[in-house]
């Protein structure tokens, strides 16, 4: 596996203040980060992105569960423990980095926001709920 994938993803099993600063070593200067929430682009509005996460939820955890590639895609399945609000909430999903120039160039996350977020939410979350319970 290529150094800077490792690096990035060792990154996110524990979540904090010094996980940014190494993060932010891996990625180009113009990477695209784009997750259900969000969609940015450069170093610089990826830091606040990071940081925004790391002040709303607590005891952020990544568990890294598989990273297959061709080279230039890097494919990472993932689980992602947190508190929001004091409650737990635990979900999987996938990430699609790109690597060029030995930099990331690109991290899109793929993860179902309505189970796994929205459900958690009182009231809509309820609407949410009765949604995925027949899917």
């Amino acid at each position: 596996m290529n150094h800077i994938i490792k690096k990035y993803t060792e990154c996110f099993k524990k979540f904090d203040e010094d996980s940014i600063k190494k993060i932010l070593k891996c990625v180009d200067k113009n990477v695209i980060f784009i997750d259900p929430f969000n969609k940015t682009k450069g170093k610089r509005n990826l830091e606040k992105l990071l940081k925004d996460f790391l002040a709303k939820f607590n005891d952020i955890n990544f568990s890294i569960f598989n990273i297959t590639n061709d080279g230039t895609y890097y494919f990472v399945k993932w689980k992602l423990d947190l508190k929001f609000k004091n409650k737990k909430i635990s979900f999987f999903g996938m990430s699609e980095l790109i690597l060029k120039n030995n930099f990331i160039c690109s991290h899109i996350d793929y993860w179902d926001s309505g189970k796994n977020f929205y459900t958690n939410i009182p009231i809509i979350g309820k609407i949410f709920k009765r949604i995925h319970r027949n899917s």
